[in-house]
């Protein structure tokens, strides 16, 4: 038996099953349009070439150092902010081009370093200051691009085992605080435990605060050589932080100078009223 549809009713039928397809299509037109994804543009990247520096054994000489190359692969500039590291007997110091950059007494650095711009990290320690055995420091990095307050941080390490060796240097730092009272003597003493010794020529210190003095040497109950160096303070001491080194010069080839970085703190600055740079406000 054959069915057959009037041309009316095919319309009908046909019409029927094109109304969902209609009304997907009306929807989807009258839908908001979906906004492309925004691109960021590179961030800064401020790139070591090396993140842990391991020296293994070490010679008991005056100094070793630890160097750590970088380079901005970013697009925008970096600017290095500060430089913290876990020993105070660490001095950093930024090479860059033929410039050299030390942190301030607060750690802080503000160096731009431009897209594409390399230098280094260097770090020295003197061995003559530290213990026998295994000692790792650590430096870290505080960065930002050149037009945002985000900060990121790059943590370095520096690796090395120091041996038995004849001679130290005691206290390897000194901090003195001046409270109003007087600061009284203090002492360093370098110890030279090797058969042949070496004499002290000389001390200085980078502050008029401090004042050295180099008494007779003299052998301790193990027939090692100790040089005691005296150093004074003075009763006037600004407020704040002072960071100085104490400098033992030397007539021997590998240890022609030693080094005591000091701090000295001064008594606290009284509340003062601080000026903002603007003229005061007419009346």
């Amino acid at each position: 038996m054959t069915v057959r549809y009037s041309r009316a009713k095919m319309k009908l039928a046909l019409a029927t099953a094109l109304i969902p397809l209609v009304c997907s299509i009306a929807a989807h037109a009258s839908a908001p349009l979906a906004r492309p994804f925004a691109v960021n543009p590179s961030p800064a990247s401020l790139a070591f070439t090396q993140y842990l520096v391991d020296k293994g054994l070490v010679d008991p000489t005056a100094e070793e150092n630890a160097r750590y190359g970088f380079v901005n692969r970013g697009n925008t500039p970096v600017i290095m902010t500060k430089i913290s590291v876990s020993c105070g007997c660490l001095k950093p110091e930024v090479i860059v081009g033929d410039q050299r950059f030390r942190p301030n007494d607060q750690d802080e650095l503000l160096l731009p370093i431009p897209p594409g711009e390399q230098g280094m990290i260097l770090l020295r320690v003197q061995m003559a200051n530290q213990e026998p055995g295994a000692h790792e420091y650590t430096l870290t990095v505080e960065t930002r691009p050149a037009r945002s307050k985000e900060s990121q941080s790059t943590d370095l390490a520096f690796q090395l085992r120091v041996p038995d060796r004849g001679v130290t240097v005691r206290p390897a730092s000194m901090v003195l605080y001046h409270n109003g009272g007087r600061i009284e003597e203090q002492s360093i003493t370098v110890t030279d435990m090797r058969p042949d010794h070496f004499r002290v020529e000389g001390v200085s210190c980078d502050s008029d605060l401090v004042q050295l003095r180099v008494e007779d040497a003299v052998a301790d109950e193990n027939g090692f050589r100790r040089i005691p160096i005296k150093l004074a303070v003075s009763d006037h001491v600004p407020p704040g932080k002072n960071v100085t080194v104490v400098r033992i010069f030397t007539d021997d080839p590998e240890y022609p100078e030693l080094r005591v970085p000091l701090w000295i703190y001064g008594p606290k600055q009284p509340n003062a009223q601080i000026s903002t740079g603007e003229a005061p406000a007419k009346h």
